[in-house]
This record gives structure tokens, sequence and C-alpha cells, in this order.
């Protein structure tokens, strides 16, 4: 039987991805839908993003325009942007309360938990008819310790709905939490039976299943809610922790290269997954590691993630000092984002380092210069190796550690 520590699915991550998991009933027949169905599984490219932003533009009173370019931005970390169209959805249409919800979550993520009083109030009185949408708000109190005002929006999502498939999610979790694994699988089943809660629902049976020591059948689940969503990093934690566990160390490095490309742009998430992805890359060899990083790359070749993608996982090889295979992943990230600065002062500083290169390394410290002239890191490194490279017939120390590092690139590989 696995232990709680390692598949620790809590209320907490049911929130997470509640958040995120946005039920699209309300646009199937709408010109948004194939946007919102994208979104659930990767970012926009930009050229969606493009065509996207022209129909919100010609619909500015369309509720459900902002509320997607909302999804669209939340998922590129435009946090304060994707709140301000939230607010102007709900400000639009007081029937569609999915953006009500998200506005929510972000306030209370921020920081902002005076205010649940406030938005409980406004939920029982402006949302009248879709109990899905007061569970999700429950659960996000519940996480964010508003137990009162949780139990208030419970109440009215079991008067409004008591057999909708959220609430039966929302059960299932805590149900998990109190250890009642058995009964969780049952409440897991009817969300599994519906599309828009079928991810949570084979999480949850997933880790009542493990909690009952039937982590076989667990891992069924898991894969089955992977196939549904590659984007939920505390879920793809998870999932690659089980792997390992069962004995697929080679499988369980994709859904981390996921989570890898997928919080780029939050360091404080970011770190967590280079530390595990580290620990995995140690046990395996290049060879079996390189395929699986082609796949994951192709499937984001056309969004920001994918460049994003070998930035990070270059780092990641950087703290395990294999300065080759970092500067190969650098080098991939640029072919995509040729725009990224860092990416140029990344490889010019492996390229100084390990291959001792100085004249390629100079060229990428100037393309970095020449796209961020406020970086005083790239300026500092640009500046010195301008000056060293000139007066390298009298610069002592730089041929002393040219002397002794002189074989650091074959190492380094």
């Amino acid at each position: 039987m696995l232990g709680g520590a390692v598949l620790a699915l809590s209320l907490g991550s049911f929130a997470a991805a509640a958040e995120t998991k946005s039920d699209a009933v309300n646009l199937d027949n709408s010109k948004y839908r194939e946007f919102i169905k994208t979104v659930v599984m990767r970012p926009l490219t930009a050229s969606e993003l493009g065509r996207l932003s022209k129909l919100v533009e010609a619909s500015p009173q369309d509720a459900r325009g902002h509320y997607v370019l909302g999804l669209v931005l939340q998922r590129s970390g435009y946090i304060q942007l994707a709140g301000d169209e939230y607010e102007r959805a709900w400000s639009l249409d007081k029937s569609f309360p999915e953006p009500f919800v998200l506005l929510a979550a972000l306030k209370l993520k921020g920081g902002q938990a005076d205010q649940a009083p406030q938005i409980t109030d406004e939920a029982l009185l402006q949302i009248t008819h879709d109990a899905k949408a007061i569970v999700r708000l429950a659960v996000l109190m519940h996480v964010n310790h508003q137990s009162e005002q949780a139990a208030r929006l419970y109440k009215r999502a079991e008067e409004l709905d008591p057999s909708a498939p959220e609430l039966a999610s929302a059960r299932a979790f805590a149900l998990l939490s109190s250890g009642k694994f058995a009964e969780a699988i049952t409440e897991a089943d009817k969300a599994v039976g519906q599309e828009s809660t079928r991810f949570l629902g084979l999480v949850a049976k997933g880790r009542g299943l493990s909690g009952l020591g039937r982590s076989g059948q667990a891992l069924d689940c898991y894969r089955e809610a992977f196939r549904i969503d590659h984007f939920d990093p505390d879920f793809n934690d998870q999932f690659s922790r089980l792997l390992v566990n069962r004995g697929f160390a080679e499988e369980a490095v994709e859904p981390m290269f996921y989570a890898l490309a997928q919080t780029s742009s939050n360091y404080a998430r970011n770190l967590p997954v280079k530390v595990r992805l580290k620990e995995l890359l140690f046990e395996l060899p290049p060879e079996k590691v390189a395929p699986i990083i082609d796949r994951v790359s192709r499937e984001l070749s056309d969004t920001d993630n994918g460049a994003n993608l070998h930035f990070a996982l270059g780092d990641v090889y950087d703290r395990m000092g294999k300065g080759e295979q970092a500067m190969r992943q650098y080098e991939k990230g640029l072919s995509l984002n040729p725009q990224f600065a860092r990416g140029y002062l990344r490889l010019g500083k492996d390229l100084e380092l390990y291959r001792r290169d100085f004249q390629a390394a100079h060229e990428d410290y100037k393309k970095a210069y020449m796209l961020d002239v406020d970086d005083k890191e790239i300026k500092a490194r640009y500046d010195r190796l301008t000056y060293r490279i000139l007066n390298n017939k009298n610069d002592v120390s730089m041929r002393l550690k040219n002397w002794l590092l002189g074989g650091r690139a074959a190492k380094g590989s």
C-alpha cells in the first residue's frame, strides 16, 4: 500500500483542478467552443490567440468571449489580465457563473480572504440555478480556510441539485480526506460517468484505490486521467510518483516534462518540478529520455510552452552538471523562440564554461544584450567578455583559467 505522502490528493488538489476544468456545456453551440476545448489541453498558438482576440473585439458585449479570453490568459500566467476579463464577463451576464467562480479563485489565492463573505453573499444572491458552480465555490472556500462560507455554499448546492456530478467529486475528495476510501470510490464513479467531471472522478477513484492497497488499478485510473489532461502540474507530480513506485521510471518523466513546461512562468512552482526531474533524469540513460522529450516537444511546438520546455530543461541539465545536454536544450528553445534574451545568456554561459568557446559565447551574449539592454547580468557578462577578448593576449587570468579548465568540455557532456 502506498503511503499517504506519495498520493496525498486532497480537497486542495481538487480545488486546483476544478478552477480550470470549467464546464463547457454553455459553449457547445458557441463560436468559442474550439478555443475552450483547446485551452483545457494546451495553451493557444499565436494564430489561435489572434483569432480569439478578433472575435472578442468584434462582440465586446459577449460574456463568453471575455470568459474564454480570461482562461487563455490565466493559462499563460497573466493573472491580473485574466481577472479583468472574468470581471467583464460576469458584469455582462449574471446567468453565466463560470467567470465569477474563477474570479473568486484568483481573489482567494491572491490573499484577499477577507472578501470571502462578500463572495458567498453574491453567489447565493446571483447564482440561483447552477449547483456545479456553487460546489466549486464551496471547495475553494474550504481549502482557503473559510469553513463557515463553505458550509453555506454546500447547503445551497444540495438544495439545488443533490445529484450534481461536481457535488459527487467534492464528496469523493472529502471522503478521501477522512480515509473513507471505499465510499470515496462510489462517489468518484458518479463523477467518472460525466464528461465534465471525468478527470476529477478518475483522480479521486485512483486515490481511493491506492488507499485500499490496489495500486495497480489506481495506476490505470491515473493513466486515463493523464490522457484526458496533460496540463495539471499537481496531478502530474502524483502520477509520476506512482509510476516510479510501480517500477515505471521511464514513463514517469513524461508527466513531469509537461509539468515543467506548464509551470515555467512561476518560479515557486517550477523549482520543485526541476528538482524532481533532476532526480528522475539521473536514473535514466539519455537515449531513453531523448524520444520522450521529442514527443512532448512536438505536441507543444506551436505554443509558448514548447520553447519554455527546452529552456527549463536546459536549466535542469545545468543543475546536473550536464553542459552539453543543457546547450542542446537551449538551442532547441531558441529555435522556437529566438526573441528570448536569457536563452542566449544561458547558452553563452555554457559555451564559455564547458567548451571554452569564447567567441561563440560572446556572440550569444551580444544577441542577448541586443534583445534586452536593461538586464544587468546580460550586460555584465557581455561587457566582461568583450573586454577579455580584446585584451586576451595580456590577460594572464584568462589564459590560466583556459589552461586549468581545458578539459571541462569533455566532462560536461
